[in-house]
């Protein structure tokens, strides 16, 4: 969900989560706990050049996913792209093929009609 140039954060920032202490190309970013209604999301602040470019509510849960992104972020911010941030929200799993020892595969909902079934 993007935030935009919305009102004032602070009533609803917990805690800071982290911020850059050093600037990758004119860009940095802050990342900040939320208060209970919106205790599950984290905000996402991103500056270039030290102005606002970006706001952001991201999962809480994965917030350190932007820290380690924060390269990928950049480099699509400087392309023009989102690249980096869809590498930070990506859940780990979507699109992967998992393979597991000594498990059976099932075909109980696979669409095979057989038989004449």
């Amino acid at each position: 969900m993007l935030v935009g140039s919305g009102p004032s954060f602070g009533s609803l920032i917990d805690s800071i989560a982290f911020e850059s202490k050093e600037p990758d190309r004119g860009y940095t970013v802050r990342a900040s706990y939320l208060k209970e209604p919106r205790k599950q999301d984290a905000l996402i602040e991103i500056f270039k050049d030290a102005k606002p470019l970006r706001a952001f509510y991201f999962p809480a849960y994965k917030v350190w996913n932007i820290a380690a992104h924060f390269r990928d972020i950049v480099d699509g911010e400087i392309d023009g792209n989102a690249s980096g941030y869809q590498m930070a929200a990506w859940d780990g799993i979507s699109n992967s093929i998992v393979i597991l020892p000594n498990m059976e595969v099932s075909r109980a909902h696979s669409n095979t009609k057989k038989d004449g079934a």
